[in-house]
């Protein structure tokens, strides 16, 4: 009798969050994967010190000012210095109101660093306000767009996309 031995990709999606919705994101986006049967980790960007071990990496800020969270760009300069070629997807959320699902300018630092990486996709998401955020600025913003702007559905579609894309590398 053969054995069969299927060695699960090692997949790590990273986040910054400032409010927790993006980390919410994250978490969506690991479930779906680790449910096709990917070995999947989540962690802050700030603490994914040894993202070059796994066999793709999944990075997702909040989107604040058209600024990316200090960690998670931190992380794409380590997977370039890291000369790191696994397969890359990157989502941003943040946007609120009628721009929720509107893609959104990936900013300059981002991009040039995503540019020396094998970067498969890019998505923006929808954010979420809470009706009394901290912050003057959310407080602000809160008046006219409190509420959650993230499309599920789409979250779950894009995931799935991730997966099949690396299916064809599951098993070794």
């Amino acid at each position: 009798m053969i054995d069969e031995v299927v060695i699960s990709m090692k997949v790590l999606v990273a986040h910054g969050s400032r409010m927790g919705g993006t980390e919410e994101i994250a978490y969506a986006v690991a479930s779906k994967l680790s449910t096709m049967g990917y070995a999947v980790t989540i962690a802050s960007a700030n603490d994914a010190r040894d993202a070059e071990r796994f066999d793709a990496v999944v990075v997702g800020s909040s989107l604040y000012a058209g600024r990316w969270k200090s960690g998670c760009v931190k992380l794409l300069k380590h997977l370039t210095h890291a000369k790191y070629s696994g397969p890359v997807w990157l989502f941003q959320s943040g946007p609120l109101g009628d721009q929720a699902d509107d893609p959104q300018p990936v900013p300059k630092k981002v991009r040039t660093l995503a540019a020396e990486l094998d970067v498969r996709g890019v998505v923006t998401f929808g954010g979420r306000l809470e009706k009394n955020p901290p912050g003057v600025i959310a407080k602000a913003m809160a008046k006219e767009k409190a509420g959650d702007w993230r499309n599920w559905r789409h979250i779950d579609v894009w995931s799935a996309e991730i997966g099949e894309a690396l299916a064809p590398h599951r098993a070794a």
